[in-house]
């Protein structure tokens, strides 16, 4: 049977307990893990632009960050060859220092970051254009909402059920849209090439 893993950040990173990578602005990308859940929008490296502790980013490769997204290096990308997957899109992030003020980041006429501003173009998140009907919702745990009585509510155990041709080696299931799921193999090969910042807890798969 496969194995599988929920992959979750190191929340160990964290310096002074502030994120290592946060928005511009406070109400910045509030949706931003919807979107980039759903097939119908599309995301650009112009929608990104994100501030960072430089000095924090360069040690990890699955970074903490405040908006609960996937944010990875190219050596992460690269270990999993992430850019030939099918349903899959990498979308590019601007970073900028964070000890640069807002009011020096950006252009006065127009929305562009002015040139002499430090950026880090070498992280990415993800985009899942398709989420995986694995979950064994008879074994799996919910949190029942009030306000949503007739849906499952929040997913808080996942269990999945094996599939014929195995899983994706990276994947996100239907019932949420924050819990990403790794393969036995792919975190043999995050491990292989000494990514770090994640956690990998294994999670049940039934027949």
């Amino acid at each position: 049977m496969n194995r599988v893993y929920k992959l979750k950040v190191d929340n160990s990173q964290i310096v002074d307990d502030f994120p290592n990578i946060h928005k511009i602005k406070k109400d910045d990308y509030l949706d931003l893990s919807h979107l980039l859940s759903s097939e119908k929008y599309q995301l650009t490296e112009e929608n990104i632009v994100l501030r960072a502790n430089f000095d924090q980013i360069k040690n990890y490769d699955f970074v903490q960050n405040e908006l609960n997204i996937p944010i990875l290096s190219k050596k992460f990308v690269n270990s999993l060859n992430l850019d030939n997957i099918e349903g899959l899109n990498l979308i590019p992030i601007i970073l900028i220092d964070d000890k640069i003020s807002h009011n020096e980041i950006f252009k006065t006429i127009g929305k562009g970051i002015k040139k002499d501003v430090p950026k880090n173009i070498d992280f990415f998140t993800i985009k899942f254009n398709k989420q995986f009907d694995y979950c064994d919702i008879e074994k799996a745990s919910f949190r029942k909402l009030r306000s949503q009585s007739n849906s499952l509510g929040i997913l808080k155990k996942p269990v999945l059920k094996e599939t014929g041709n195995g899983f994706p080696k990276l994947f996100r299931i239907k019932e949420s849209i924050t819990m990403l799921f790794i393969t036995h193999i792919a975190k043999q090969a995050l491990e292989a090439n000494g990514i770090k910042g994640c956690i990998f807890e294994e999670v049940e798969v039934t027949p």
